[in-house]
C-alpha cells in the first residue's frame, strides 16, 4: 500500500476532513469527493437550533475554558433559541437579533455585550460555512443597558425573587437583603438585638472578613442604621422570635454564623428557584444570567432614589463615604431624614405590594 505524503486537515460547513494520500492530486480528489458527499448530506433550511448546538460543539466545547462554555451555552438558550431557535438560518434578519437584544434591556452591559458577541459569532460561522450569505448581526445596536456588572432587578426578576423567598425556610434573609440594601457579609455579622423590630430599625456593626470571622465593618461609614421597611417587619419579629438577644441573626446549625460558602449556596438555591420558575413559564429569559446576589444591593439604591430619598442619606444607608461635594450641595444626613426615608420607602413598597 502506497504511503500517505499528503494530508488535508479542515473544516468545510462545520464538518472536519481529515484526508490523506501519496500523491496531491489523489489527495485532491478525496478532499473534493468528501467536500460533495458533505453539500449532498448538509440540509437545505437548517434551523437556528440545530446550528447553535452543532457550533457550540464544533467551535465551543473543548475549544474555551468549560465555565466559559457554559456562559455562552446559557446565553444562547435563554435569550436567542426561544425567540428564533425554529427559524431557518437563511430567514433570520437583522430586526429578530435587535429584538433579542431589546429583550435584555435594562440588564448588565457586560452581559448584553457578550450576548451580542456570541451571537454575531454564531451568524459569523454560519457565513463563513455557506449556510447563509451575510450575517443579520451586522447592523445591531445595544439597548438601554447599565453600566458596570451590577444593576437592579427587573420586575419580572423581583417578582420571581420574592416568589422564590417564599418557597424557602430562610426567603427572610434574601428579603433583608433587597428591603435594606445591606451587604451580603454584614448578614452574616447581624446579633437578634440589631434588627430592633419596636424602632423598625437595622444596626450595622459588623461583617464576614474574608478570612472566615465576624469582624467590624470595613470602613467606619459602614457602622450604621437602617429602617427595616414595614413589608419584612412581620417576618423580622417571627425569625427573631424569643432567641437571645447575642444570637446570631441568621445562623448556620449549632449557632454559628454564616460562611462564604453559606451565604453563596443560599443565594444559589434562590437564583435556581427563581430559574425554575422562570422556565414553568415558558420564558427562561426572565432571569438574567447576569443577576448576581449585589444586584439586590443596587436594587435597593435605586428603590431609594426613586421613592425620593435625598441622595446624601442613600448614601448613608449604602454605607458609603459622603464626597465633600455632595456634602456641599444637599447638606449632612440627620436622624429626621432617616424617618422621611424610612416612610417614602414604605409607600413604595406598599404601593407596588396592593399591586
Amino acid at each position: 500500500m502506497p504511503h500517505a505524503k499528503y494530508r488535508h486537515q479542515a473544516r468545510y460547513n462545520g464538518v472536519m476532513i481529515d484526508a490523506s494520500a501519496p500523491t496531491q492530486r489523489e489527495l485532491h480528489a478525496k478532499v473534493a469527493a468528501k467536500m460533495e458527499e458533505i453539500d449532498r448530506e448538509a440540509p437545505a433550511n437548517l434551523i437556528v437550533a440545530a446550528w447553535a448546538e452543532q457550533w457550540l460543539e464544533t467551535y465551543k466545547h473543548g475549544q474555551v475554558a468549560e465555565k466559559y462554555y457554559k456562559s455562552i451555552r446559557s446565553r444562547i438558550y435563554n435569550y436567542v433559541i426561544p425567540y428564533i431557535g425554529e427559524y431557518a438560518l437563511s430567514d433570520v434578519r437583522e430586526i429578530h437579533i435587535q429584538t433579542i437584544l431589546n429583550n435584555c434591556s435594562g440588564m448588565s452591559k457586560s452581559h448584553v455585550d457578550k450576548l451580542k458577541i456570541n451571537v454575531k459569532e454564531m451568524f459569523a460561522r454560519a457565513v463563513s460555512n455557506q449556510y447563509i450569505m451575510r450575517n443579520p448581526c451586522d447592523g445591531v445596536t445595544l439597548p438601554d443597558v447599565e453600566e458596570g456588572t451590577h444593576r437592579s432587578l427587573t420586575e419580572a426578576e423581583r417578582e420571581l425573587f420574592l416568589q422564590a423567598c417564599d418557597d424557602i425556610p430562610y426567603g427572610i434573609w434574601g428579603k433583608l437583603l433587597l428591603y435594606t440594601g445591606i451587604r451580603p457579609q454584614e448578614s452574616a455579622g447581624l446579633y437578634v438585638c440589631d434588627a430592633d423590630t419596636d424602632a423598625r430599625r437595622l444596626h450595622i456593626c459588623r461583617a464576614l472578613k474574608s478570612e472566615g470571622n465576624i469582624g467590624e465593618t470595613k470602613t467606619e461609614s459602614g457602622k450604621r442604621i437602617v429602617p427595616i421597611p414595614e413589608i419584612i417587619l412581620d417576618d423580622i419579629r417571627t425569625l427573631k422570635g424569643s432567641r437571645k438577644a447575642n444570637a446570631y441573626l441568621f445562623e448556620r446549625d449549632g449557632g454559628a454564623p454564616l460562611s462564604h460558602q453559606a451565604i453563596l449556596r443560599r443565594w444559589e438555591h434562590i437564583y435556581r428557584n427563581m430559574q425554575k420558575r422562570a422556565t414553568a413559564q415558558n420564558n427562561a429569559a426572565l432571569v438574567g444570567d447576569d443577576l448576581t446576589l449585589y444586584c439586590l444591593r443596587h436594587t435597593y439604591c435605586t428603590d431609594m432614589l426613586r421613592a425620593g430619598v435625598p441622595i446624601t442619606t442613600a448614601k448613608v444607608f449604602m454605607g458609603h463615604h459622603s464626597t465633600v461635594m455632595v456634602d456641599k450641595i444637599y447638606g449632612h444626613h440627620t436622624p429626621d431624614q432617616t424617618d422621611a426615608a424610612e416612610r417614602m420607602l414604605n409607600a413604595l413598597y406598599l404601593d407596588e405590594h396592593r399591586n
